[in-house]
């Protein structure tokens, strides 16, 4: 028809949509514009138009199609829904929903424009609103895959997790190749603990669509949760092949690397991580062990929040506390704080537990919930559970997660304590303009790096840090012998048992010196993972000329016995860029000497803090070489080893470091301080 008639705009439009199909979207634009510029008035080519254009993400001039159709028909509802898409994609919030609305207002039955202005306001914040809008979708059109899902997606933030997974499983009985579906249902059942169920969505969304970085991105996330990290590796790897800009998929596998001590290309590693820290997808939980510079981390922390206004309570009576954790269990937190709650002077305080994870049936669990009057299971409570903190009128809420798993912190910021601190749990700042302290000590956060701080410093007089070893093991009874672990009888044994990613290679360098210097010496490491043990000995191999069968590692212990074989060993050597936190208090506990070198970030410096308050400020190091210098002494002059030995043993039940009871008292006068400044109006500052 064109080669007869060029000047056929049909001919041209319709060809154009031939192209379309086929994928041909450059001539199919091509064609477009030919049928409009042979007829202005062609409505439907100027509608194609906008379309395609809007397909190949050439928005201005797809808003400028779309709006020439409206200037031929003002009453179009698909053409406002289509421009609105547009003006959303274009990141005009405001003015995608004044459109969609005006498409809905023109069209009250078009489900797609219901559905599109619910995301709009699911970005802006109005949750309550897009739900409605949503359902009204679906109320209007049952059988709409999309709204079912986006509909979960909703439900699933807001912790109706049995609700998202029914309209998850509607959108799939409805759509049952739609990938999206099933690997968000995936997040859910991940979110429900049921992992199985989890890795069968993700590896289901996969099937229909192999090119979907997200789902294997989150299939590596549950291997990585369930420990499988060679598994974990190359789902992430095969996500960044197929999207090579993932900065989430990027620091994961950086950080499964480092678990397993993987140090192929480590410094072009650490440099793109540090290159893509400001990225706004990375989590704050990836950072820690990674940016060397905490002022990145802030910059990474600082998340928009809503405003909300701080309610006063009125001043009298007891001072109520509130700690928030989801490590109420069997957790290295509560190994750490179980006999904290019940220690506290009940005729100055009303202490608040609240547990973000259902009960583990442990132990640990029952101390803290029958040793406090108030505990309370908030595992089950969606968003809105800032009402029960508000009913219960507590004046500090104290947030022991940070970004940990099972972190609740969109809790905190919706303000439901006049005062909210950071303390124990997160080794870093918060980053957040909801919490207004975080409890620390001089050692750990030295005055002059305030400004790594989102929060204002609120100083423990001794350390911020405390163990319950002296309740937990009263006296070691059990003494076990070298020989259980094949470490040898004669030989000077440096040990390290933290999780193997809290190694890098300067780290196991410095260690690899120690051995060279110290000939009768072996180094004694965890299997923290498996999967990492070949890695380490490998490298002090190749790198640092070691024999292998000099670095003996041993099996991940339970509690008990991996406190008391800390005995064992002669030192310690800490890891200076991650410390060992819970782990080093362990080990001074079984009277084992441990040498640090604080560097810059919290997590770095907690060691330090443990042993000036234990009164051993001899070992902490200025430098590598020092480091290398006091473990050489330690492991060469056996009487200063005794003596050193002798003054853990001793300080540890003489010192502040285990002392409960005191740190309860100190803690209570801080939080007093705390309070008394917002009783006088005053604002938040460091104490």
């Amino acid at each position: 028809a064109i080669e007869t008639q060029t000047n056929f705009a049909v001919a041209w439009s319709n060809l154009g949509c031939v192209f379309n199909s086929q994928g041909e979207i450059w001539l199919a634009i091509h064609h477009f514009e030919k049928a409009v510029k042979l007829d202005p008035n062609f409505l439907d080519a100027y509608i194609n138009l906008g379309n395609v254009l809007k397909e190949a993400r050439i928005f201005d001039r797809a808003v400028a199609a779309y709006l020439r159709a409206l200037n031929l028909s003002p009453n179009h509802a698909v053409v406002h829904g289509n421009l609105a898409c547009v003006y959303y994609e274009q990141g005009l919030v405001d003015l995608a929903i004044d459109t969609y609305k005006r498409a809905i207002e023109l069209q009250p039955h078009f489900p797609d424009a219901y559905c599109n202005l619910a995301n709009a306001l699911k970005e802006k914040g109005l949750i309550e609103k897009a739900i409605a809008l949503y359902s009204k979708a679906l109320e209007v059109f049952p059988e709409f895959a999309a709204a079912h899902s986006n509909l979960a997606s909703v439900l699933q933030q807001q912790g109706k997790l049995q609700e998202a997974l029914l309209h998850y499983k509607e959108a799939i009985r409805i759509s049952p190749t739609f990938a999206d579906a099933y690997s968000n249902m995936g997040n859910t059942l991940k979110e429900m603990q049921d992992v199985q169920g989890a890795i069968q969505c993700y590896t289901r969304a996969i099937q229909i669509n192999p090119a979907f970085a997200d789902a294997h991105s989150n299939l590596a996330s549950v291997h990585k949760d369930s420990g499988s990290i060679p598994a974990a590796i190359q789902s992430y790897r095969t996500a960044l092949k197929l999207k090579p800009d993932f900065p989430d998929a990027y620091c994961n596998l950086a950080h499964c690397l480092q678990i397993i001590c993987d140090w192929s290309d480590y410094d072009e590693r650490m440099k793109k991580l540090v290159s893509i820290c400001y990225h706004f997808s990375i989590t704050p939980i990836n950072l820690p062990t990674t940016s060397r510079q905490p002022i990145f981390q802030i910059n990474i922390l600082h998340k928009p929040v809503y405003d909300h206004a701080r309610s006063l309570v009125p001043s009298g009576g007891k001072l109520r506390i509130g700690y928030v954790s989801s490590d109420f269990g069997n957790h290295p937190t509560s190994h750490l704080m179980q006999s904290i709650p019940g220690v506290h002077d009940l005729s100055r305080v009303e202490v608040f537990c609240y547990a973000l994870s259902p009960d583990d049936n442990t132990n640990f669990r029952k101390k803290v919930s029958s040793e406090v009057a108030n505990f309370v299971d908030l595992s089950q409570i969606q968003c809105n559970g800032k009402v029960r903190w508000k009913c219960d009128g507590i004046h500090i809420l104290l947030n022991m997660n940070g970004y940990t798993k099972g972190a609740r912190n969109e809790l905190f910021s919706l303000r439901p304590a006049p005062i909210q601190a950071m303390w124990l749990g997160y080794p870093g700042t918060s980053g957040a303009t909801f919490m207004d302290y975080i409890i620390t000590d001089m050692v750990t956060s030295p005055f002059e790096l305030k400004d790594q701080y989102s929060e204002k410093l609120a100083y423990m007089p001794n350390t911020f840090f405390i163990g319950d070893h002296a309740q937990m093991f009263p006296h070691l009874k059990v003494r076990l012998r070298r020989s259980q672990y094949r470490l040898p009888s004669d030989a000077v044994v440096y040990c390290n048992f933290n999780q193997l990613y809290k190694i890098d290679p300067s780290t196991l360098v410095m260690w690899c010196n120690i051995l060279k210097r110290v000939p009768n010496s072996v180094l004694w490491l965890l299997r923290f993972p498996a999967v990492g043990e070949a890695n380490v000995k490998k490298f002090a191999r190749q790198t640092c000329g070691i024999n292998a069968n000099r670095i003996i590692f041993s099996a991940v212990a339970p509690k008990e016995e991996h406190v008391r074989r800390g005995q064992l060993a002669d030192v310690c050597l800490d890891t200076p860029l991650c410390n060992g936190h819970t782990t080093a208090m362990d080990v001074l506990w079984a009277g084992c000497p441990m040498v640090t070198l604080p560097k810059e970030t919290l997590a770095s410096r907690v060691a330090s803090s443990q042993l000036a308050c234990l009164g051993c400020p001899e070992l902490i190091a200025e430098s590598s070489q020092h480091y290398e210098d006091i473990a050489v002494r330690l492991g060469t002059d056996l009487d200063y080893l005794k003596s050193v030995r002798a003054k853990v043993w001793h300080k540890r039940t003489t010192s502040p470091l285990f002392n409960v009871k005191r740190y309860v008292s100190d803690l209570e006068q801080l939080l007093f301080k705390m309070w008394r400044k917002h009783e006088n109006g005053q604002e938040v500052d460091h104490i």
